[in-house]
């Protein structure tokens, strides 16, 4: 990478915002950590790293506030300069930043590929407050893989049950109970997919939970605002008592949800398979189709 001074001396902040798995946001990333480092006085940024399902929720809701010519964008990065105008991708970022401060990068695609994969790999692997878990599940013949990032600094014990039943939980009776083998059995089109329904074969009365029936709604912090959240069901709308039974947001704002249903985690990747479980047809809201969980469990970036 090459670059001079700079052409201009208006100060311009840049903000870069992408996918954390996309190797050209990097290359973006780079270039902007570079050139504020050479013009400080003139150049600050802006860096924004998103898991998949965040990045889509960001994209809508800048394609909102600019429109115009954001419409045609494409890729799994976005340049703006001061917040509002334009620039658009990593090609014509680097027709930008050629232009105004004579910077070429013509480092290897590879460099950055691994820098993405390692990037990826840090955040998943390295948090100290937040957890992460997976599920398989299958409807239509196929199988696909949804990925939790867990609000485990938020709510501890919740992400503790999840992750326990994601497992298997044996209990005090010692029938095994979890989540491989349960099914969506709830889309509300627009709202949410239910599914954890967890049904032991003997002793319901010791409960479906990790802690030997329903337990306490730890935080009401999070709010029903975005699209694949991670809540926990309530056994008739009552307070206190979750146990296996979870859904994820199709839709926000879902605000009389807000300060009765705990938020405990969110999709980071997979969000695609939940849109096409909520096509399905569907009877009283059953799917009329089988869609099963047929793996679960914590997940590491190897």
């Amino acid at each position: 990478m090459t670059a001079v001074a700079a052409q201009s001396q208006e100060p311009v902040k840049i903000t870069v915002a992408g996918k954390i798995t996309d190797p050209a946001f990097h290359k973006c990333v780079t270039a902007v950590k570079y050139l504020q480092e050479q013009h400080p006085e003139t150049v600050s940024s802006e860096c924004l790293a998103f898991f998949e399902t965040q990045w889509e929720e960001y994209i809508k809701r800048t394609a909102n506030k600019l429109k115009g010519v954001f419409y045609h964008h494409a890729g799994n990065h976005l340049i703006l300069l001061n917040d509002e105008e334009y620039v658009g991708n990593s090609e014509q970022f680097a027709t930008y930043i050629l232009h105004r401060f004579a910077y070429m990068d013509n480092s290897m695609n590879v460099v950055y590929e691994r820098l993405a994969a390692n990037q990826f790999k840090k955040m998943i692997n390295t948090s100290k407050t937040r957890k992460y878990a997976k599920l398989d599940i299958t409807f239509n013949n196929m199988t696909n893989t949804v990925y939790f990032e867990l609000f485990n600094d938020i709510a501890p014990r919740t992400v503790a049950n999840f992750l326990g039943l994601c497992n298997g939980h044996t209990r005090s009776d010692g029938e095994k109970l979890g989540y491989v083998g349960t099914e969506v059995h709830r889309v509300v089109n627009g709202m949410f997919l239910q599914m954890g329904r967890i049904t032991p074969s003997k002793a319901p009365e010791l409960g479906c939970s990790v802690y030997g029936g329903a337990f306490e709604d730890e935080s009401f912090h999070i709010k029903h605002t975005e699209i694949g959240l991670l809540g926990m069901c309530k056994r008739n709308g009552s307070g206190h008592s979750n146990e296996s039974q979870f859904y994820v947001t199709m839709g926000a704002p879902l605000t009389f949800l807000d300060n009765k249903n705990v938020i405990f985690g969110r999709v980071i990747q997979g969000m695609r398979c939940l849109k096409l479980i909520e096509k399905l047809d569907t009877l009283n809201e059953k799917p009329a189709e089988s869609v099963k969980i047929v793996g679960a469990g914590p997940y590491s970036v190897q």
